[in-house]
């Protein structure tokens, strides 16, 4: 049961962290209106779950960031396999396995709660 909760956390973790861009360019906003936010009657349950999400994705993140190299590199590429962004070997990836990566991950995402 934890193990898919656990899968199903990475998956989102995954596609959240592929929402990173960088600025680069001209700014999409005039200078005069760079600060107007709209009003908080209709927003607030958007902003709290925005909110909300992005909290538990950093938990989530500084979890498999404090995993070895080896670890977080076997979550890295299944995940990477699983959208279709990675090429598969005739012979596979050395090293550790995606399931043992998720095993190492569990007590670390228990402490935070995040399951």
């Amino acid at each position: 049961m934890k193990m898919e909760q656990a899968d199903a956390l990475l998956e989102e973790w995954y596609d959240w962290t592929r929402q990173w861009r960088p600025r680069l360019g001209m700014p999409s906003v005039a200078p005069y209106c760079r600060e107007w936010r709209t009003g908080d009657d209709y927003d607030d349950e958007d902003r709290l779950e925005s909110a909300f999400n992005r909290a538990t994705m950093e938990a989530v993140d500084c979890c498999v960031n404090s995993l070895p190299p080896d670890v977080s590199r076997a979550i890295g590429l299944e995940m990477r396999r699983r959208r279709g962004m990675a090429r598969e070997w005739s012979r596979g990836c050395p090293g550790i396995s995606y399931r043992k990566a998720v095993m190492a991950l569990l007590p670390r995402l228990s402490e935070r709660c995040l399951l």
